[in-house]
């Protein structure tokens, strides 16, 4: 009886039983391959709990071990086994073959192990393992590494230091100490040796591995039900959306997202203010209980060990690397609701005692679950012209990464599609007769919740003169509608930014001085040249990158033929069932306006915040900056020059999660391969 109603459930559906065979065909191959290639190898490798080193390649600054040097680093330990630590060697700057003691020393002096290494074992410019039987230790316990020149011949080995400033409470780094003065020793500078300390293997890959499978399979196994079961656009997105975004949680470990530090910490002393803990010390530097100390061996390019460690934290494996509170940074000077979401999942975890994985877990998951919400109500109040625009821009790579961390585009995003979606509604429904109190309520909410985080996006309440003013009671309450919004506007940015000493646009410090807003008012032709000529030399990257490649700090390339299969589907959003909304010239010409004048104000903020004097283009732009503009360009696009015979979405939604997996897969094999930068 079973098998008949199976056969009769396939026959029924099909088509699109044999789509998601095949899907499912393809990404078990793939899952297989990558776990044969590159998974297990990854699982043998050392896993590494805390890396001290400055730059992506090779660290800035070296201190040279001569014959006569003694060199001690003070390492303290951040986990419970301790197997080996590694030093970062330039091998092609050693002048001649040469022999180095190195050794190994407890607290109290005593020696655990000692290695005796010649300049040739090492390999190119890298760090250098040195490994030991597993000993068990507790975090905080200090260890020494001494190491000298076994020889007393002149000879000359780069080694790797990072510059550091002593903070209080900074109890994870220590000064390198040597016996006689080296070049490095500049008034007011502290440096310590670059190195790693390793506590056993990679196995909990296998963990992790298993973990993001089985989300994979719930994400295909949802999507196919939904849509056999014909849910409307607005539940297929909510679970898609719920399920990717716990995909990226997982694959992108603390601060891999850009600026993920300091909107952690910033949500971080937020939390503290709420339960009533001290939130920062006499300097200013927000505290961070134990809980939260992996803020000082964050992995802002993530490599295998990150992926170890973080799952390893999820299951609640490892729960502190810290003895004791720490300070790193002050919180960013903003003030707005962006952070509300994870500032919830913050306070809950801290409430729970949980693990530094789990903060950040709890965090994003918030975030991520408001997203959701947000976006359920929204697609379902936008006119069928306009939903699957919205859907498709909601579940792009770089859209999901943003709005599933501690950044506040995730609650920007929130807003802004939501603002996009509530005016559409607004014109567009026929069963909305008139604006209500109800209406002024949520786009005044809006506004209040934009306008603290980034203001130049406001001119979006700009689609409202699409509302008939039939629905304002004439012509006249349109106007005074939209003078009283723009009032809003105003009083909420000058409270906000002007009001609390802010600028009209946040300017970083340089010690080269970059370009003022009078600069640009008074040379207008200028300004707009190089306008122009950055969106020209930038422009295929802006596109590119606004859609998900690179993700992360920017480091994890994302094969342009997924890239370019979102593209397509971008286009394929446009195309209509039967009947389409036929827009008028002077609201394609509006829409145009308004992404322009919005992307003005970006530039414009751009060349004062990061652009140096002399500069040729306008520097610090990112793709994901045009992310809100996205929706607004593609309805000045649709028209009715293709007309669909018939539905489609069906496809449209299984291509999104093709690409998506894909795109998962893509981050997985990019960082699981990783060494260490």
């Amino acid at each position: 009886m079973k098998m008949d109603k199976v056969k009769e459930h396939v026959l029924k559906n099909k088509k699109i039983f044999v789509l998601y065979l095949c899907i499912s065909c393809i990404i078990i191959l793939a899952a297989a391959i990558i776990y044969k290639t590159d998974f297990q190898e990854a699982m043998l490798q050392p896993r590494n709990v805390m890396t001290v080193k400055d730059e992506l390649g090779s660290p800035g600054k070296f201190v040279t071990l001569t014959g006569g040097l003694r060199i001690e680093q003070k390492i303290t330990m951040v986990s419970e086994e301790f197997s080996g630590f590694s030093l970062w060697l330039e091998k092609n700057s050693i002048e001649r073959d040469a022999e180095i003691s190195v050794q190994l020393r407890n607290e109290t002096g005593r020696l655990v192990e000692d290695w005796i290494i010649s300049t040739d074992e090492i390999i190119g410019n890298n760090f250098f393992d040195f490994f030991f039987s597993e000993i068990n230790v507790n975090v905080g316990d200090v260890y020494s590494i001494v190491i000298e020149a076994d020889s007393k011949e002149k000879i000359s080995v780069p080694m790797g230091v990072k510059k550091f400033s002593k903070t209080k409470k900074n109890v994870l780094l220590s000064e390198m100490e040597t016996n006689k003065l080296t070049d490095l020793r500049e008034p007011g500078d502290t440096f310590c040796l670059a190195y790693r300390i390793l506590d056993g293997n990679c196995g909990a890959l296998r963990f992790y591995y298993l973990t993001f499978v089985l989300l994979i399979a719930l994400l295909i196994g949802a999507v196919y039900v939904l849509l056999v079961t014909r849910q409307k656009k607005e539940w297929i997105f909510v679970f898609m959306s719920l399920i990717i975004g716990g995909i990226y949680i997982l694959i992108f470990p603390p601060y891999m997202v850009p600026d993920d530090e300091a909107h952690f910490i910033t949500a971080y002393a937020e939390s503290s203010a709420i339960l009533g803990k001290t939130v920062r010390d006499e300097e200013g530097y927000v505290i961070l209980e134990q809980n939260a100390a992996n803020s000082l061996v964050r992995k802002e390019f993530p490599d295998r060990s990150s992926y170890a460690t973080y799952i390893r934290g999820i299951f609640g494996k490892d729960s502190a690397v810290s003895s004791d509170e720490v300070v790193i940074r002050r919180a960013l000077n903003i003030k707005s609701l962006g952070y509300v979401p994870q500032v919830v999942g913050l306070v809950i975890g801290r409430l729970l005692n949980l693990n530094n994985a789990w903060l950040f877990v709890l965090g994003r998951a918030m975030a991520l679950l408001l997203y959701c919400f947000v976006m359920f109500w929204a697609i379902r109040i936008t006119p069928e012209f306009g939903k699957n625009i919205l859907f498709l821009v909601g579940l792009l790579p770089m859209t999901v990464q943003q709005v599933a961390s501690f950044n506040y585009d995730s609650v920007l995003f929130d807003a802004l599609f939501f603002l996009f979606a509530y005016i559409l509604y607004l014109s567009f429904d026929t069963n909305k007769k008139i604006i209500t109190l109800k209406d002024y309520i949520v786009v005044a909410a809006l506004i209040i919740v934009i306008i603290p985080i980034k203001f130049v996006y406001i001119p979006l309440l700009g689609l409202g003169l699409l509302v008939p003013k039939e629905k304002f009671g004439g012509q006249k309450k349109k106007i005074i509608n939209a003078v009283g919004a723009g009032t809003l506007c105003g009083l909420v940015f000058f409270i906000t930014r002007l009001g609390s000493g802010g600028q009209l646009v946040k300017s970083v410090t340089t010690e080269t001085e970059t370009y003022t807003l009078m600069e640009c008012i008074q040379q207008p032709v200028q300004t707009f040249v190089m306008f122009f000529k950055t969106i020209g030399h930038y422009g295929t990257i802006y596109i590119q990158s606004m859609i998900g490649n690179p993700l992360g700090w920017f480091e994890i390339a994302i094969p342009d033929i997924i890239i370019d299969g979102f593209i397509i589907l971008l286009f394929f959003s446009l195309l209509e069932y039967q009947g389409s909304h036929q827009w008028k010239k002077w609201e394609r010409l509006w829409f145009i306006l308004l992404i322009s004048g919005i992307s003005f104000l970006i530039f414009l903020a751009l060349l004062q915040d990061w652009t140096l004097r002399g500069s040729k283009y306008i520097e610090g732009v990112q793709g994901r900056y045009f992310i809100p503009l996205l929706p607004v360009f593609l309805l000045a696009l649709k028209n009715k020059a293709v007309i669909l015979a018939k539905r489609v979405d069906t496809f449209f939604v299984s291509g999104i999660l093709t690409l998506q997996v894909l795109t998962v897969l893509s981050v997985v094999t990019s960082v699981v391969n990783r060494g260490v930068f």
